[in-house]
């Protein structure tokens, strides 16, 4: 199993942080962060891959693109790891708990999974 590294961005606040007081900031290349009222959402070409709700909810989605640019930002932009293994993707809080990946997937604080 391949090791994950825990993102930069964990959170609503960590999102309020980044944006600095805007509306919308380039993170890196093709990948921006975007507020609209309580959400923050981390947008990768033109697909919200992770959205943070200000109740704490993180919710990934790829979009259909299961690609390892869409995994590495998932890693790098949310409190989780996504990592793969024999072509399944799951997602790996920092106490070692896995989950199966399903896009629109919501994470609570207590790291419970909402059904899609």
């Amino acid at each position: 199993m391949a090791r994950i590294n825990y993102g930069e961005i964990a959170s609503f606040g960590d999102c309020v942080r980044k944006l600095n007081g805007r509306d919308r900031r380039k993170l890196r290349n093709n990948v921006w962060i975007e507020k609209e009222d309580d959400v923050m959402r981390i947008i990768l070409h033109h697909t919200a891959i992770i959205t943070y709700y200000r109740s704490g909810t993180v919710e990934l989605n790829s979009g259909g693109f299961r690609t390892v640019t869409t995994k590495a930002n998932m890693c790098r932009f949310s409190p989780v790891g996504v990592g793969q293994q024999k072509g399944e993707w799951y997602v790996r809080t920092n106490w070692g708990t896995e989950f199966p990946f399903v896009d629109g997937m919501r994470l609570s604080q207590e790291w419970t999974v909402s059904p899609v």
